[in-house]
């Protein structure tokens, strides 16, 4: 009951009102804890992006023990793990990750050994090398029989046919203007 500090992880949030979002933390000395960051989706919030999904940094709260929510002081950023959100494919392992230790875990149920085993997860996905892929679809070929098909698939469901590779004009039965 009080003013807290602790260390956490951000492992989730959701908006609620207006301006206020929930974070769900894992922190080091209190385990999963959720909180009200007051006007923290507005244009000029004080938080910043200090709340984003896999941040490391120090929580400060307040409890008044009356409720399961804290209210959220500020949240000073120690490691933003912005190489996780740069890849999909780290996304999503990290995304996974989070998610066992968000559904694994209690309310307030301290356990500082998975707390650690959380920041070492996270950092060994942002420093891990991966391997090239054998197949980039952004420097595929371009291929005019491909785009084509594409467009011949549109027509069939819609209005619009094609008279030629690079012209398209509407059927005189469409109901569209």
């Amino acid at each position: 009951m009080g003013l807290g500090r602790s260390a956490a992880v951000v492992i989730g949030s959701f908006p609620l009102g207006e301006s206020d979002r929930v974070v769900t933390f894992f922190a080091r000395d209190l385990g999963r804890v959720r909180g009200v960051a007051r006007a923290a989706r507005r244009l000029r919030s004080r938080f910043g992006g200090a709340l984003e999904l896999f941040t490391l940094g120090q929580l400060v709260f307040f409890d008044t023990g009356r409720s399961e929510l804290v209210r959220i002081d500020h949240f000073d950023v120690t490691h933003p793990f912005v190489a996780l959100r740069e890849r999909l494919d780290t996304l999503g392992e990290a995304a996974w990750v989070v998610e066992i230790v968000a559904r694994t875990t209690g309310e307030r149920d301290r356990q500082p050994a998975l707390y650690g085993l959380l920041v070492r997860a996270l950092r060994a996905l942002e420093t891990a090398a991966r391997p090239a892929r054998a197949f980039n679809p952004s420097r595929a070929p371009y291929h005019k029989t491909t785009i084509r098909q594409r467009f011949y698939f549109i027509s069939s469901a819609s209005p619009l046919t094609i008279s030629a590779p690079a012209t398209v004009r509407r059927n005189s039965n469409s109901l569209m203007p």
